[in-house]
């Protein structure tokens, strides 16, 4: 019902430039929903912001476990391959040390881990302030 009127919104509007649309229907759950959102809005940000992405992939390139987190999120088995590089720095930039040292089982004393994820949420903190 509001997720039909969200798309036929979409569908019917004549968009000449690059456009993301999120959705988050959970009112409920705001620290959880916050997150998502922001780490929905480093998705957008991504997709629609070239500068932006851009210094994403720099950042992520310049990481030197980019391949085996790549890997991870491939046998993670519900993301396309064009999302992979997109889909890590959202999590790096919304998800605490703890939680990606977990879900992408990385050393604890990763130093670069902690370098790339305070130079990624000052970029999109950057950015969002921006947009």
């Amino acid at each position: 019902p509001k997720e039909k009127a969200g798309i036929e919104l979409v569908l019917n509007y004549n968009f000449t430039d690059k456009f993301y649309v999120i959705c988050d229907a959970d009112k409920n759950a705001k620290r959880e929903s916050q997150k998502a959102g922001d780490h929905e809005l480093a998705h957008a940000l991504f997709g629609t912001n070239d500068e932006y992405k851009n210094k994403v992939l720099f950042l992520l390139n310049n990481y030197s476990r980019k391949a085996f987190l790549l890997e991870t999120i491939k046998h993670m088995g519900c993301y396309a391959p064009q999302v992979w590089d997109d889909e890590f720095p959202a999590y790096v930039t919304t998800e605490t040390l703890s939680n990606l040292i977990e879900r992408f089982n990385l050393p604890k004393n990763d130093t670069e881990l902690v370098e790339l994820k305070q130079n990624l949420e000052t970029l999109f903190r950057e950015t969002k302030a921006n947009v």
